[in-house]
């Protein structure tokens, strides 16, 4: 973390938190970072990491706690007000994620049986996802580029690219594009990629 990183989350973050980041040394952020006074941030645990990328926006009311676990945001990811999202092993956010406001995201659960082994599994979110508000994206959850979930919804599965889900629990409701269009969509975004 360099003296810029530093400055701008002494900016955006109250002094105690920024003290705690700081001193955790298990934080890491990219430039001009929107992070609301109100939001909380809670890094505990040797393994605990909590990076984002530049251009990431987090609105008031929202936790984050990487609770032993890690929390990766892309860069342009933007997390609306009352959201949390906790990790005890790995949530992967992609660029250019909207997250709508209400919505949790836990890569665990608490297994009455006392099985830790299928408590906890990672959540990966890949680039440009428009999440609804007051989704609930439970463990072991892979939802793909381009796909949007439906306010309300709960995704206890995988989410497909460039389709729509919804409901609860969350079922595809259709393809966002027709298979020509999409075509024409990748060819677009792998040549812009180049």
């Amino acid at each position: 973390m360099n003296i810029g990183n530093i400055l701008t989350c002494m900016m955006f973050f109250p002094k105690k938190i920024a003290f705690t980041i700081l001193k955790a040394g298990h934080f890491k952020a990219g430039k001009r970072l929107g992070i609301s006074l109100s939001a909380s941030i809670r890094i505990k645990g040797k393994q605990a990491l909590v990076k984002m990328g530049n251009h990431v926006f987090i609105r008031p009311n929202t936790e984050l706690h990487a609770d032993n676990g890690k929390i990766n945001l892309g860069d342009n990811v933007f997390i609306n007000r009352n959201c949390m999202i906790v990790s005890h092993k790995s949530i992967l956010i992609g660029a250019g994620t909207s997250i709508g406001p209400g919505t949790i995201i836990y890569d665990h659960d608490h297994n009455f049986k006392g099985n830790l082994e299928d408590s906890e599994k990672e959540v990966v979110i890949d680039s440009n996802v428009w999440i609804g508000g007051n989704c609930s994206i439970l463990k072991g959850v892979h939802i793909g580029t381009e796909s949007i979930v439906a306010a309300g919804s709960v995704v206890t599965k995988d989410v497909e690219p460039y389709t729509i889900w919804g409901g609860v629990p969350a079922k595809k409701i259709k393809d966002r594009f027709s298979p020509e269009t999409l075509k024409e969509h990748i060819a677009i975004i792998e040549n812009e990629k180049a």
